[in-house]
């Protein structure tokens, strides 16, 4: 069977752009294409089989049966076929939109994959029976289809997108959490905390905790622990008269603890550190 390909040049709007329609093609084999890059947006649905994608050369984005991507203009991309492999490719621009316009935010997407989309190739499918049988009102059939496909993949896109915000403020105020957490130490709790009560305060275990705070701070919980009430001590050191056995008990560590992790920071003891840094108090 040979390729289907649809040839038209027609302008609609959607969501407050003007988007063009180029060509849309249905090859029931699939070959393979070195790397190369368009001056229009492309949309590939995958029918049979699976592809392989290299953007920009170098991340990998595999397509399996219902499957989609859209790549932007200006992107490098290459198509491997490891097996046999159908599917459609459509290509389109984006001519003027408005600020608000979802396709705003489409210039800085390198590309965007769906997956498991049967709907989006079925529309794709009438497009091209359409333009094949040109029956009355074809191109007006086939210009409301692309407009519903293009409004399609914008819900696609926002949904993600929106659960993309909603993980990263989960992320957020998980940290805010941690940070509010071990800052009681400057609230004299440094001999209170443990790391069962953050991960009961976050739900989640304690290797999970050790795994969010290597990602986020590169350490562990003890030596964020230990890094806190050394700069707890910093802060007492300069800000009041307390002996360093006083310092330490408020800190939650032992006198030897606390000026050999102390050094180890600043380079010096608690008391050298007090000389150097003595200031007048009211």
């Amino acid at each position: 069977m040979e390729p289907q390909i649809y040839n038209a040049e027609y302008t609609i709007q959607v969501s407050g752009a003007d988007i063009k329609f180029y060509q849309m093609v249905y090859s029931p084999k699939k070959l393979y294409t070195v790397n190369h890059v368009h001056s229009h947006f492309e949309l590939h649905y995958i029918t049979e089989g699976n592809a392989v994608y290299t953007m920009n050369f170098h991340d990998e984005i595999t397509l399996e049966k219902g499957d989609w991507l859209l790549i932007n203009r200006n992107v490098y991309h290459e198509e491997i076929i490891p097996h046999a492999c159908g599917g459609y490719v459509l290509g389109f621009n984006i001519q003027g939109m408005d600020q608000a316009s979802f396709f705003a935010s489409l210039p800085d997407l390198h590309y965007y994959k769906g997956v498991r989309d049967t709907e989006l190739g079925e529309w794709m499918a009438k497009i091209l029976l359409e333009a094949r049988e040109q029956r009355p009102e074809y191109e007006s059939y086939c210009k409301n289809l692309f407009a519903i496909l293009l409004l399609h993949i914008q819900r696609s896109f926002t949904k993600q997108e929106a659960a993309k915000t909603s993980r990263e403020m989960k992320m957020k105020n998980t940290y805010m959490i941690i940070d509010l957490f071990f800052n009681r130490i400057f609230g004299n709790e440094g001999q209170n905390l443990t790391m069962d009560e953050l991960s009961s305060q976050l739900h989640i275990s304690s290797r999970h905790l050790n795994r969010l705070l290597q990602e986020y701070y590169g350490v562990t919980f003890h030596e964020k622990l230990m890094a806190t009430k050394i700069k707890y001590a910093e802060y007492l050191l300069r800000s009041t008269d307390y002996s360093v056995g006083e310092i330490s008990t408020m800190c939650g560590v032992t006198a030897a603890c606390l000026i050999d992790n102390f050094k180890k920071t600043y380079g010096v003891t608690p008391a050298k550190y007090r000389k150097f840094n003595e200031t007048d108090t009211i």
